[in-house]
């Protein structure tokens, strides 16, 4: 998968975890590291 792949994915998810509205705490806690979503989907699959 290419690496805008994995970004677009994780955001996805994000999104729908956050649209079900039930784990606040847990869309609280990885939209803290939202801005490395980029850096972590440069990571070789490997």
């Amino acid at each position: 998968m290419k690496q805008r792949a994995h970004s677009w994915v994780a955001l996805r998810a994000l999104k729908l975890i956050d649209d079900s509205k039930k784990a606040p705490k847990l869309v609280e806690l990885l939209s803290y590291y939202l801005s490395d979503v980029w850096e972590g989907a440069r990571l070789p699959d490997t």
